[in-house]
């Protein structure tokens, strides 16, 4: 893992930091955010996310003043691990932008809990001070990658690409296991014999992309737009495909096998010699336009390959 200064350009960036001392503040008694202090905090750690593997520092003010272009509106989740009276501990929360003192050297933020059993943790934790502290918080948003725009042959096996910006990205014969890519822009993109299963799909645009024999099986599209795709010889096998949009796609002799394609829009699409034996249907819009929540395939597909 190289070191350095600067992180890559585009890059996804996680970021951890220590402390001797903290306290929460669970906001209780003022009726406003819970909010946690770290002591004395010289350094903020950052490293990339996968496929860039390189690491730095920032000084705290740098990741204050850098908050929001790395996160907008998207506020990251984050850990903190500390010794209380009670041993070793962790409490999981949602991080808001922190805020730092120069005099001081503390570095606080709002924060809110992830779930009721947290939220209970932060309560029985107010005013406690607490020792040997360390901050972990995710991933950065980013609106393009360091490899973007030519990533063919790469492994992004559990890369989360979450409502990033790739359209037109060359994405041929890559390792999608585990991808996420919720609300992801993958427009115009080159899919092209690109596989993988258990993919996050929700919302991710696909419109006129090349998915030329790409295997995209046990995975979930749930309302994601494929508009005009070329995806001829695709597999979706037994994926979630729920209000999927494929509208003028090419899906000729494309695999639906036990795929859910209820609400899904075929209209137009091509699905000639496609394969949707165990598919379920729902108020799904065939490539004539007619509505079928039957239990047949659309005119013109094959139940059987």
């Amino acid at each position: 893992m190289a070191n350095q200064s600067n992180p890559p350009k585009g890059a996804s960036l996680l970021f951890g930091t220590q402390s001797n001392a903290a306290i929460f503040n669970s906001g209780e008694e003022c009726d406003c955010a819970p909010k946690l202090t770290l002591r004395n905090v010289n350094k903020i750690s950052w490293f990339t996310d996968r496929p860039e593997r390189s690491t730095g520092r920032w000084s705290p003010r740098k990741l204050v003043r850098q908050w929001d272009s790395l996160y907008g509106e998207n506020e990251p989740n984050a850990i903190a691990s500390f010794q209380s009276i009670e041993g070793k501990q962790m409490v999981a929360f949602e991080m808001f932008q922190p805020r730092w003192s120069k005099k001081t050297r503390n570095l606080s933020f709002d924060l809110v809990p992830l779930g009721n059993k947290e939220k209970d943790k932060i309560t029985g934790l107010d005013a406690v001070r607490l020792r040997d502290i360390s901050l972990f918080v995710d991933g950065s948003s980013s609106t393009q990658p360091p490899w973007y725009p030519n990533g063919s042959n790469l492994n992004f096996t559990g890369v989360n690409f979450s409502g990033m910006n790739l359209s037109n990205a060359n994405m041929e014969n890559t390792n999608l296991n585990g991808v996420n890519f919720t609300n992801t822009n993958l427009s115009g993109s080159n899919l092209f014999q690109a596989s993988g299963s258990n993919i996050s799909g929700q919302n991710a645009n696909f419109t006129n992309a090349d998915l030329w024999t790409a295997i995209l099986g046990n995975s979930d599209f749930t309302s994601a737009i494929f508009t005009s795709a070329d995806a001829p010889d695709s597999s979706f096998q037994n994926s979630n495909l729920t209000s999927a949009n494929f509208y003028g796609a090419d899906l000729s002799q494309a695999n639906f096998q036990g795929a859910n394609l209820s609400g899904a829009n075929l209209n137009t699409a091509n699905i000639g010699g496609a394969q949707f034996y165990g598919a379920i249907w729902g108020n799904t819009i065939c490539p004539n336009g007619t509505t079928n929540s039957g239990t047949s395939p659309c005119t013109g597909a094959l139940p059987y390959g």
